[in-house]
């Protein structure tokens, strides 16, 4: 009887091992090359990929192009994507296993249309791999294979879509299918596969309707992007001061509506050229990504490597996960302060105790500064007499600013004087430039004819 019983638990422990060493066949992810962009669930070892096709680029056959580089030179601003997949293009994944395999079967699939029945399996070259655990494998899946399997695609190899215009996978769950044979018993089963969730964007930029580009023109709801900014200007850049959601005046907490099926918004991309106005700007060449933080707002507000006192204006588009550029603000409303003239003079500088507004009002975030610097930039720096004017006040300033900063009754004198002068910035920044012009030969005709009453009552 104890034999018996000895040999049943013998039974169960073999089975329990042999559960337990198929339980801990795991293929685990390593790298994704030939997307346009992929996210890593750091956890679960889950991976999304993302390809993105938007206008038209020639790639060699292994990396992603960029069709930004062809995007409206000479005509309208189009669509377009610095990482463009095209259906040649191998998607490459490399993974491990945590089990040595002899001449183990790999099997690549994915999904039939818009079932989870699974497609005609891939054809890989060589679908056999010997390999110790731990060890790279690398299999590769071309575009054109995942389009032929799904109707938003017309089920074509060449990813022709259907509509024409915009189009994404129909099965907005498409996936990927790797197997590898762990245990070599020539049988792949469920649980020697890994899923690998992928998606496809497509914008036909030579399009009328979407050439341009069009995108909210003022705050509203329902608005698809991001609809406007507002620039600063500093020393060889702009600096973004506002940006305009679809919903407020401001970016907000939601991240901005999207067309259906399209990939949730990455961030912003930005591109200034030298110009007079954004009707004149190409979306060719390259572009400024700045990408999206928790709130859907951008951490870094500044677009660089401009020429100082060179006119630019600056052109953003909207870009979602795919890296499709798109969305450009070129016909919206909110399209006042795009461009302006970055300057040497309007730097940030280190020690900032060296403006005379700074040292008088106790720090350069003051709203009197802020004011000081907004006039500054939208009006003395549109011209070469104010620009004059600035540099010279630069020059003289900070001796000035070094010798009131320690002394109180200085400050509060200095403040005094500069009050008309924030009086005559306030009017021009919110009312315009005419009213404080009149008002300062007001005041300079008014001391002129009590100056001159005054030389004739003495004479």
């Amino acid at each position: 009887m104890r034999a018996g019983i000895i040999r049943v638990k013998s039974i169960w422990l073999a089975l329990f091992t042999l559960i337990s060493f198929q339980a801990r066949a795991v293929i685990t992810i390593q790298s994704v090359g030939g997307v346009s962009y992929f996210e890593k669930d750091v956890n679960n070892n889950n991976f999304t990929l993302y390809g993105g096709m938007a206008g038209v680029c020639v790639g060699d056959g292994s990396t992603t192009c960029n069709s930004c580089n062809n995007a409206g030179v000479g005509t309208a601003i189009q669509a377009c994507n610095m990482a463009n997949v095209y259906p040649t293009l191998p998607i490459s994944i490399t993974f491990t296993s945590n089990q040595s395999v002899t001449n183990a079967r790999i099997k690549v699939t994915t999904e039939e249309q818009l079932t989870t029945t699974e497609a005609v399996e891939y054809g890989i070259t060589n679908p056999y791999v010997t390999a110790s655990a731990g060890t790279s494998i690398t299999v590769s899946v071309k575009w054109s294979y995942l389009c032929a399997h799904d109707t938003g695609f017309s089920m074509s190899e060449s990813c022709t879509p259907n509509p024409t215009t915009e189009a994404a996978f129909a099965n907005p769950s498409r996936k990927i299918y790797v197997y590898l044979d762990e245990n070599s018993d020539g049988t792949l089963v469920d649980t020697e596969k890994k899923s690998v969730d992928v998606k496809l964007h497509y914008l036909k930029a030579d399009e009328v309707s979407a050439a341009t580009q069009t995108f909210c023109t003022a705050p509203s709801p329902g608005s698809i992007g991001l609809c406007g900014y507002k620039i600063g200007i500093g020393d060889s850049k702009f600096y973004l001061q506002e940006l305009y959601g679809a919903d407020s005046s401001g970016a907000g907490t939601a991240p901005p509506k999207s067309s259906t099926n399209a990939p949730d918004w990455y961030g912003l991309a930005f591109k200034a050229e030298p110009a007079v106005n954004l009707n004149t700007i190409s979306s060719a060449g390259e572009f400024q990504i700045r990408t999206y933080n928790a709130t859907y707002g951008i951490d870094n507000n500044t677009v660089t490597g401009l020429q100082n006192y060179t006119d630019y204006c600056l052109l953003m588009g909207n870009i979602n996960k795919s890296q499709n550029i798109y969305k450009f603000n070129n016909n919206s409303t909110l399209t006042v302060n795009v461009c302006g003239q970055p300057s040497e003079v309007i730097g940030m500088l280190t020690d900032k105790s060296c403006f005379i507004s700074t040292a008088a009002f106790g720090s350069d975030r003051a709203d009197q500064v802020q004011l000081l610097r907004q006039f500054r930039n939208e009006f003395l720096l549109t011209n070469e007499y104010g620009k004059v004017f600035v540099k010279t006040y630069y020059k003289l300033s900070p001796p000035i600013a070094h010798f009131i900063e320690h002394s109180e009754i200085l400050k509060a004198m200095t403040r005094i004087a500069l009050y008309p002068f924030i009086a005559m910035a306030w009017l021009a920044v919110n009312v315009g430039f005419l009213p404080p012009t009149l008002f300062v030969l007001f005041v300079f005709s008014t001391l002129y004819l009590v100056g001159r009453k005054k030389r004739a009552l003495h004479d």
